[in-house]
C-alpha cells in the first residue's frame, strides 16, 4: 500500500491532501470500559449521557460513547482469567483524546471534577451501582491512513459519523517493550490491516470473522504482543437510550 501523501508547508507537512499543516494533534487517549450491575443499564445510560459524561469530562476537547449489544458481544475476544473476564463485562465505552503537554493537568483537573460531584451527590454510586471494567490514559502513538487524499484526521476520529468502533487492548510480550510493539504497529500489522478494517459507515460487526478474528493468531506469530481483548461497539445516540434494550 503507497504511503500517505503530504504536501510540505514549511517546517510541517499537510496531511490527506490539506492545504495547510495540522497544528492540532492527540497527546493521549483515555479508555473508560465500564460495567453497570444487571437492571441498571439505563439508569447508567441516561446519567452517564445527560450528566457525568459532560460534567465529569469537559476539560478533554473531544470524547464519545459507545456500547456492545448482546450480538456485538458474542463476537468478543478476552483472555480466559483477569481483567476481561466475564467477557460480556464492560459493555458501555467511552473515548476521550487528550491535548499533547496537558496531560497531567486535566487528569489533575478530572480527579478535582469527580471529587467535586461526588461532594454534590451526582456520582450515584448506591443508586446506580457499576465497575470500571478498564480503565486507562494511554500516550498517542499515531495515525495511519488508507486514503491519502481524503478522509477525517485523527483528530476527527470522535466527531466522524463512524458506524462503529473496535477496542483491542494488546499487551508486550516479555522481552519487548510499548516503543517496540507500537512501531510494529504503525509499519506493519494496522497498513496490512487497513483495507479489510476500513470503518466508515459500516457497523464493526460486519465481517468479523474476516477482519478482526484472526488479529491474536497474527500477534501471536509476530512474537511481539498479546491480544488481551477485542470487542465490536456501535455509537450511542446522545439524549437517547438507543440500544440499551439490547445489551
Amino acid at each position: 500500500m503507497p504511503p500517505p501523501a503530504m504536501t510540505t508547508t514549511g517546517d510541517a507537512v499537510a496531511p490527506r491532501g490539506r492545504l495547510r499543516p495540522q497544528h492540532v494533534h492527540i497527546g493521549a487517549v483515555r479508555v473508560n470500559l465500564m460495567e453497570p450491575d444487571a437492571g441498571s443499564e439505563a439508569a447508567f445510560d441516561q446519567w452517564d449521557g445527560d450528566d457525568h459524561f459532560y460534567a465529569g469530562g469537559m476539560s478533554v476537547p473531544a470524547g464519545r460513547r459507545w456500547v456492545s449489544p448482546r450480538e456485538h458481544q458474542a463476537l468478543r475476544i478476552a483472555e480466559g482469567i483477569g481483567t476481561f473476564q466475564p467477557p460480556e463485562a464492560g459493555r458501555f465505552l467511552h473515548l476521550d483524546f487528550f491535548s499533547p503537554g496537558h496531560v497531567d493537568d486535566v487528569g489533575a483537573a478530572l480527579g478535582d471534577t469527580i471529587a467535586g460531584l461526588a461532594g454534590e451527590g451526582r456520582m450515584y454510586v448506591d443508586d446506580i451501582p457499576r465497575r470500571h471494567v478498564f480503565s486507562r490514559i494511554q500516550p498517542y502513538a499515531g495515525a495511519v491512513y488508507d486514503a491519502p487524499d481524503d478522509g477525517p484526521l485523527d483528530v476527527h476520529a470522535l466527531d466522524f459519523p463512524f458506524g462503529g468502533v473496535v477496542l483491542e487492548v494488546l499487551r508486550t510480550r516479555p522481552g519487548h517493550d510499548r516503543e517496540q510493539l507500537t512501531s510494529w504497529l504503525l509499519d506493519e500489522f494496522v497498513p496490512a490491516h487497513l483495507a479489510s478494517a476500513r470503518a466508515t459507515e459500516d457497523d464493526a460487526q460486519d465481517g468479523w470473522e474476516e477482519r478482526f478474528a484472526p488479529h491474536p493468531l497474527e500477534l501471536d506469530a509476530a512474537g511481539i504482543g498479546r491480544l488481551g481483548f477485542a470487542s465490536p461497539f456501535v455509537p450511542l445516540v446522545p439524549g437517547t437510550n438507543r440500544h440499551v434494550d439490547r445489551i
